[in-house]
């Protein structure tokens, strides 16, 4: 019996410092290079992105990067994705400020000509 409890603590003592490792890994690369404006130019007009005060408001990367990876929108969602560009914008980013009730969701609120 007391070889089974030392063979616990020791996987705990082990486990505990590699996965806080591989924890702190996964964030680290959500904290390198924020932009503080992003501008996306489109049709409609540029669109003023501030990551960094969207980073600090949500607290939690996956809401808009939900691969995982600290991409750009675009990166994954082209123009021939099923869900294109245009279309995750609008419904990440729209449907995020009418489910929390605030930044804007009328097209001149982002789009300025």
């Amino acid at each position: 019996m007391k070889n089974k409890i030392m063979l616990c603590v020791l996987l705990v003592v082990i486990l505990l410092p590699v996965l806080s490792c591989l924890s702190a890994q996964n964030s680290d690369k959500f904290n390198t290079d924020l932009e503080s404006q992003y501008l996306m130019e489109n049709s409609k007009g540029v669109v003023v992105f501030n990551h960094q005060a969207h980073a600090d408001m949500l607290n939690d990367c996956l809401v808009c990067h939900h691969n995982g990876e600290p991409n750009k929108c675009e990166t994954c969602h082209t123009k021939d994705h099923k869900v294109n560009t245009k279309t995750a914008y609008h419904k990440n980013c729209k449907g995020c400020h009418k489910k929390l009730k605030q930044g804007p969701t009328k097209c001149s609120g982002c789009h300025k000509k």
